[in-house]
C-alpha cells in the first residue's frame, strides 16, 4: 500500500496499529476485524470499507501495476 501511495499522489495511507479488534482504538474507528480497510475520497468521504475496500484496493493496485 505504501508503494501505491508513492506512485499515486492522490492516495494517502494511514496505518493504525491495533493488536485486538475489541481495543478502545478499534471501537473508536469502528474496526470489525484485523486487517480492516476503509477508503476515503479526496474530500474525506468514505467510499468503501471492509470487503468492499479490499476489492477497491486490489483494483487500484492492479491499475498501478503493483499486483497481478
Amino acid at each position: 500500500m505504501a508503494t501505491l501511495a508513492e506512485k499515486n499522489p492522490n492516495v494517502t495511507v494511514l496505518k493504525i496499529d491495533i493488536q485486538e479488534a475489541g481495543s478502545p482504538v478499534a471501537r473508536q474507528y469502528r474496526i470489525e476485524r484485523i486487517p480492516y480497510f476503509r477508503i476515503f475520497d479526496e474530500n474525506g468521504r468514505e467510499i468503501a470499507q471492509g470487503d468492499d475496500a479490499v476489492v477497491w484496493l486490489d483494483k487500484a493496485m492492479k491499475e498501478a501495476k503493483l499486483s497481478d
